[in-house]
């Protein structure tokens, strides 16, 4: 089994805008976050769980999931309330950054300075 789980497909629905499809993207990964994260807990002999840190670098998804506003699509409310309820009970936390500072663009996007993903890992 391999822990890291990286795509870049199509998703399996029609998104009405970037914000949506933004948004369905994290729900994704983050439900992929849960499953690694349980399968190290169901690894490790004490039971500590490792904290799922998610990223973005849309303020209006960042501003929605933290509950400043709510999104004009009813249906992207209801993709993201799980979501919403998950960092609000402190299961997941949510952290806005610069669109320079994506480390998910590496594995994207051309030209990306790798030193991005290198300066995040070593936060850690």
């Amino acid at each position: 089994m391999n822990p890291i789980v990286w795509k870049s497909l199509k998703i399996e629905r029609v998104c009405q805008s970037a914000l949506a499809a933004e948004g369905l993207g994290l729900v994704k990964a983050v439900d992929h976050a849960i499953f690694i994260q349980q399968t190290l807990k169901n690894m490790d002999g004490n039971g500590q769980i490792i904290p799922i840190q998610c990223f973005t670098d849309s303020k209006s998804l960042y501003e929605i999931l933290v509950r400043t506003r709510d999104p004009e699509e009813k249906k992207l409310l209801c993709i993201l309330a799980p979501l919403r309820d998950s960092i609000e009970r402190k299961e997941i936390s949510i952290q806005r950054i610069g669109t320079k500072d994506m480390p998910a663009d590496i594995l994207t996007k051309r030209g990306v300075n790798s030193k991005v993903l290198r300066l995040h890992l070593d936060n850690e």
